[in-house]
């Protein structure tokens, strides 16, 4: 009969598997808040040149192309947190 694994294990180990669960949401949260604030007091398309046609689409700005890449770094970082935080290993 093999050795149970779970047994020789210190009994705070799941308390900072659950920490750092609750550490990666906090992470998650305030990228999602940083997300917030660029989308809403951040201009995300700069200006178009003068002399530009109305209907052609302005230049992509670097901050554009960065939140969409920010909220999906965010929502991993939540569902990690949550995994972790329900499910210590």
């Amino acid at each position: 009969m093999r050795p149970d694994p779970d047994r020789d294990r210190q009994p705070d180990w799941l308390w900072q598997e659950r920490l750092v669960g609750l550490g990666l949401m906090v992470l998650g949260a305030a990228g999602f808040g940083l997300v917030y604030l660029f989308w809403t007091l951040g201009p995300l398309l700069p200006a178009a040149p003068p002399g530009m046609p109305r209907g052609v689409m302005p230049l992509l700005s670097p901050i554009a192309c960065l939140v969409p890449l920010t909220a999906i770094g965010s929502c991993a970082l939540l569902l990690l947190g949550l995994r972790r935080l329900l499910f210590p290993e």
